[in-house]
Parts: C-alpha cells; structure tokens; sequence
C-alpha cells in the first residue's frame, strides 16, 4: 500500500448499544463506498453490552468478511469510554492503521465519502481533526457543518451558517455524529477525555476543544457527506443529570482560562448540582493534577480560541 496521504488504511470505530437493524446497514454503508484510491477500510464495531442481540447478528452477516471485527465491551462503559475502549481493539487488530474515524450506528456515508476526506486530509495533513458534512435522514436539505459555543457560558451549542464551499476550512467543534483523526493527532490527545463519566454526553465537545489548545486545528469536511437518523429517544435512556453537571465541572476546570471560569460558576449560580460537582472533583487530587498536566501542553488559550470564533464568554 502506497505511504501517500491519499492512501492511509482507516479504521472505523462503530460504537452502538441496542441499536437495532440500524447497525448492520451502517456497516454496509461504510463497506459499500470505500474505493482503493482512498485507501484500506476495516471496521470495529464497539458493543457496549445491548441487549437486543443484533451485534450478535451483524457478527454473523459479517463473520467471513476480515475487514470487519464485532467486540462486546467487558460491561457497560458509555459513550465516551466504549469510544476508547473500541480504539484500543481496533489498534489491537489494525495496528498500521493511519486514520480512526468514530461514527454513529444509525449512519449512511454517500458514495466517495472516503475519496473526497482523504483529498481534503491530503492537502492539511495530519494537523487536525476533522468532521464531515452532516444530513439528517429524511432533510437532507438542512445540514449543517460543524458547531460552535453559544455566546453565553452554559456550554450550549449553536450551528453557524455553512461556508457554501467544497473546501475543507476551520470550524470550532466536530459534529457529534463523526469524527476523522489522522491517528497521530488521536494519539497525541490521548483519546477522548477519560475523565468524563455516565452514559452520554460532551465528549465530542471536549475532544473537539481541546484539539484546538494542543495546536491543532478542527477542520470541517463539505464534500464528506454524511447522513445520521435522529432519534425520539436514546438506546440508553435513563435521565443524565447525576453525571452531567460533573462532566461540565470538568470541562469548565479542565479547558477554561482562569478568567473564564468565574463567569461560567456566575452562569450556574442557581444549580446546586454544580457546586457539588465541582467540589467532588477538587476533592480528588489525582484528578486535578492530571488536568494540571494536561493544561501545560496547551498551545492556545481559551480567549484566543474564542476570538477566532467571535464566542463571547459571558453569563447573562
């Protein structure tokens, strides 16, 4: 195989859990349009324990195809960690793999969603992460590339207008349904925050963050088109709020400058959650020196980060 960028061997992390027939179609999609100019593609489907048994029948519709492996985690992970997990198993079973991408089990790629991602990695190389143009199944018509911080400290989300261009270009966070990393980038990060805890939720705000303040960039992919189903209600379910305001104590402590941190505890002043959730986590010196660590690799700041984007940081 050629050492070209246009050329990397993917590997494609399918974290699902009771995800239904959903799972093998995105399988089939994934496998249906690679093309070997774009390179070699193996998938990991990453089962985080479901409970309706179609992981089981995806193993066997696939159980003579060597591209594709189907591992149940050890017990119930979540998201974020079953999203680790599922790397170190396909680094496991790939380990000259040059791109990871992670995508949701409910997903379709168009036809050259490969082709038209490696051209666009050829160009920027293995300085960023990237995350490909998102269609909803059913309206495809309202897509949207990339997300950006709400101009408020809540850690809300907000969906900037596209750039109408077919050109990769900078944008401040991955859309949740993929994200591409040359492998050198997701090794350098260490993966999706390992401190973030329950079912769901932030990761890939996160991840996308904090590329950004290691030196990298987050670039969106226009000609990648990708279409996810959304749905009524998670395969989880269950409520998230005895993890969540953790997970944002720990963005809010882990990523923020120190002058952005006031202003988000003012935003939250009104949820005791909160302040429980960020007493737990200074009570915990391993935790809060592994951010310390973690803070001293930064390359940006958080200001000049919301600079680029025009976030203004400040609680109502």
């Amino acid at each position: 195989m050629s050492n070209t960028p246009w050329r990397h061997r993917w590997v494609t992390v399918v974290p699902t859990h009771n995800e239904g027939e959903e799972l093998a179609a995105t399988v089939r999609s994934l496998l249906d349009n690679v093309h070997e100019w774009s390179g070699d593609l193996h998938v990991l489907v990453a089962d985080d324990v479901s409970e309706d048994y179609l992981a089981e029948e995806c193993a066997w519709e696939f159980r003579s195809d060597s591209r594709v492996e189907v591992r149940t985690a050890p017990g119930r992970l979540g998201c974020c960690h079953r999203k680790r997990w599922g790397y170190e198993q396909a680094m496991e079973m790939w380990p000259d793999a040059g791109v990871v991408m992670f995508a949701d089990a409910h997903s379709r790629v168009d036809p050259f969603f490969f082709e038209n991602a490696a051209r666009e990695m050829a160009v920027h190389g293995d300085g960023a992460m990237y995350t490909p143009r998102i269609l909803p199944a059913g309206n495809r018509d309202n897509w949207y590339q990339g997300t950006a911080l709400k101009n408020e400290t809540s850690w809300h989300e907000r969906w900037p207008k596209a750039i109408p261009s077919q050109r990769s270009y900078p944008v401040m966070m991955a859309s949740g349904g993929c994200q591409i990393f040359p492998r050198r980038v997701y090794d350098a990060l260490d993966g999706f925050d390992a401190g973030l805890r329950g079912i769901w939720g932030l990761e890939d705000k996160e991840i996308s963050i904090r590329t950004w303040l290691m030196g990298f960039e987050v670039r969106a992919l226009p000609s990648a088109r990708f279409e996810t189903l959304f749905r009524d209600e998670t395969p989880y379910g269950g409520h998230r709020e005895d993890y969540h305001y953790y997970n944002l104590a720990r963005l809010t402590f882990g990523l923020l400058d120190e002058v952005h941190i006031p202003e988000t505890l003012r935003f939250f002043r009104e949820y005791w959650q909160m302040d429980a959730a960020g007493a737990e986590l200074f009570l915990n010196d391993k935790e809060l020196q592994e951010l310390r660590e973690r803070r001293d690799k930064f390359k940006m700041t958080t200001q000049q980060l919301f600079d680029k984007f025009n976030v203004q940081w400040k609680a109502p």
